[in-house]
């Protein structure tokens, strides 16, 4: 699987909210947390920002896009634990 990282504001661009609202989403645990990629820049996997906007298309409740939330966040884990294993091997 190839996916990319998406910086910050073209993700709120396409998930339809401002980088206020972005922020407070991951606040709240509406969105998950943004990815550090650098010193002072953060940005979200492509493949989850295409879940969010699917998400909110299909109507998910403020309570079900926790629930994805989470479950993108163990996604990375699960990924990163992976490479791990690679590096190691």
């Amino acid at each position: 699987m190839t996916d990319h990282i998406i910086r910050r504001r073209p993700a709120a661009s396409l998930i339809g909210e401002s980088l206020t609202g972005l922020h407070e989403g991951a606040a709240r645990g509406v969105y998950p947390p943004p990815i550090k990629v650098g010193l002072r820049a953060s940005g979200y996997l492509a493949s989850e920002v295409e879940t969010i906007v699917r998400a909110k298309a299909a109507g998910l409740t403020d309570q079900q896009m926790r629930e994805l939330a989470t479950r993108l966040v163990k996604r990375r884990c699960s990924l990163r634990a992976e490479l791990l294993a690679e590096v190691s091997a």
